[in-house]
């Protein structure tokens, strides 16, 4: 079905093609998520959920929802009482609201902090890489880049450290490669860049 955003008396909601109003126009704001897959609505500062036949997934309970990403592997990463959690596309929350932040699934992993310090959870909420970390990446090619100590280095998703902590800055490796900084840039007063491979290799590109 078809829907399109449609307003009456400084309220929102949507209607289909024929232009009967399928999302009650009650809502102070309101947009679709960028996949098409859902419609999210606001009323008071709070976020809720709709399909796409106007049937209500989740009502306006969460105070924040991860727009950029939406959901990824199925999962959504939702805010309620500045405390970060997920739900699926049912509404249900499946990992409850418990986190200081989130951040989408990716290779079936989720980065989230607790204690300000970042960790890596599974879809069933486990947490299967502690959060021990200052920073962290996404999970790509099977690796993650994580800083402990100022340093930073890779690990696999075991939690495993495969590249030690000896760069100063790092990226995610795409291609089999993965850009990182050698030199500490407060010494050189630049950013010098290099390539290595999954075994820690620097690369002669």
């Amino acid at each position: 079905m078809s829907l399109k955003e449609t307003h009456r008396d400084g309220k929102y909601g949507f209607e289909d093609e024929s232009g009967l109003e399928v999302i009650p126009c009650k809502y102070d704001i309101v947009g679709e998520f960028k996949d098409g897959c859902l419609i999210w609505v606001t009323s008071n500062d709070r976020i809720g959920l709709y399909n796409k036949l106007g049937h209500e997934i989740t009502p306006c309970v969460y105070s924040g929802m991860d727009f950029l990403c939406g959901f990824r592997e199925g999962l959504l990463a939702v805010r309620k009482k500045d405390r970060w959690g997920y739900i699926d596309m049912s509404g249900r929350e499946v990992i409850p609201c418990q986190y200081e932040d989130a951040f989408a699934y990716c290779e079936g992993l989720a980065r989230v902090m607790r204690n300000n310090c970042f960790g890596f959870i599974d879809k069933t909420g486990v947490e299967v890489i502690p959060c021990e970390y200052y920073e962290a990446g996404v999970f790509s090619e099977g690796l993650a880049w994580v800083e402990k100590e100022g340093k930073c280095g890779y690990i696999d998703k075991t939690g495993k450290v495969v590249i030690p902590f000896v760069f100063y800055k790092a990226f995610g490796f795409s291609g089999g490669k993965a850009r990182v900084i050698t030199v500490d840039p407060e010494i050189v007063d630049t950013w010098s860049y290099s390539y290595i491979d999954k075994n820690g290799k620097v690369l002669n590109l």
